[in-house]
């Protein structure tokens, strides 16, 4: 083997981001049985279609964790682990434990997988692909093109890394309503292409009913679509509904349809035109594609960036001088959006596909 190649290691966990299909809050104890479904192997994919294969050379697990994938995009690879279908955690461990030359980890999945990379005592550089319901990590991509884009761009010169916090949160009491998102350590990131996201943050909620306030007076009878979070929520209570905080729901003349919405749901009050407020998560800035997968490309398709309120409170609109889009439907097409922090009080900011 060519010296001159980087070598990677490379492993798709199958059953990340399943949750999001069935409006789960992540996918700990899923089985998946149709690999079609999964939604980590379609974004590896995507990643994977965007590399420059002549600088690389792989190290991955067979079957559906990787082989299956890079199969036909290069002959440069070599398996060092063989996986079982349906793959489980004790497959992600045992590949993490055959990739002693490589001098970087690629991996799609999300914060649960980003927690075995971890726990394997992997000390190399890693880019996540992101695939999960959850990312609250820092060591994942904006996107899977802009993870294809960061690994296109290094070479063995300039890998220089930074340590990115590895986060998740605990599903079940997320399904509950409740937030309680824990630090369990760092992986160390490459520094290069807005490669490292911060984790995410809170801020003090001073301000939000100017906001719920203008909302509402502006509000007329079709379909609105409140996402989650404090802001978000604010304006539900005002109006005297209560549901629980980390979901969407459907109003229909200010009243509620539907609470903890899936994707269907949300589609298809859509397709009668719909509004949707959502805010961005606090620290990341992530405004599409971290937190709120029910809004999916095909709801996208059917509105316009007019019809997405984006709410923050003053203290994060402040801070906020970006807003990521991780979607293949990008409805700010002028590159820039409008987010509401105060009673009729606008914030132009940047949006980044």
């Amino acid at each position: 083997m060519n010296d001159a190649y980087l070598k990677v290691a490379f492993f798709i966990n199958p059953i990340a981001g399943y949750g999001s299909l069935k409006n789960l809050k992540g996918s700990d104890g899923l089985m998946i049985d149709n690999p079609q479904e999964s939604v980590s192997i379609s974004r590896a994919m995507d990643f994977l279609r965007r590399l420059d294969f002549s600088k690389f050379y792989f190290l991955v697990p067979s079957g559906y964790m990787g082989e299956r994938e890079i199969l036909g995009l290069t002959d440069r690879y070599r398996v060092t682990y063989r996986s079982g279908w349906p793959t489980t955690r004790e497959d992600t461990m045992g590949f993490l434990k055959n990739i002693d030359d490589a001098e970087i980890l690629v991996f799609a999945g999300g914060d649960g997988t980003a927690r075995d990379v971890l726990s394997a005592g992997i000390r190399i550089p890693v880019i996540g692909i992101p695939a999960g319901v959850k990312m609250y990590s820092s060591v994942f991509a904006i996107s899977p093109a802009h993870a294809a884009d960061s690994l296109n761009s290094i070479s063995k010169a300039n890998l220089r890394t930074a340590d990115a916090e590895v986060m998740d949160i605990d599903e079940d009491l997320y399904r509950k309503g409740v937030l309680s998102a824990r630090p369990y350590g760092y992986l160390k990131v490459p520094v290069l292409n807005d490669m490292v996201m911060y984790s995410k943050a809170e801020y003090d909620l001073g301000g939000v009913e100017d906001i719920a306030e203008y909302i509402i007076e502006h509000m007329d009878d079709g379909y609105y679509v409140v996402g989650p979070g404090n802001t978000c929520k604010t304006i539900e209570t005002e109006m005297g509904i209560n549901t629980n905080p980390l979901g969407f729901d459907i109003l229909k003349n200010r009243k509620l349809l539907k609470e903890d919405a899936a994707e269907e749901d949300i589609y298809l009050a859509c397709r009668d035109g719909c509004r949707i407020i959502i805010s961005p998560i606090g620290g990341q800035n992530f405004l599409i594609g971290r937190g709120n997968k029910q809004i999916s490309s095909r709801v996208l398709k059917m509105i316009g960036a007019e019809d997405v309120i984006i709410v923050a409170s003053p203290s994060k609109a402040e801070n906020i001088r970006v807003l990521y889009v991780d979607s293949d439907v990008n409805p700010w097409q002028s590159g820039y959006a409008r987010v509401l922090y105060g009673y009729g009080k606008y914030k132009i900011v940047p949006v980044i596909v």
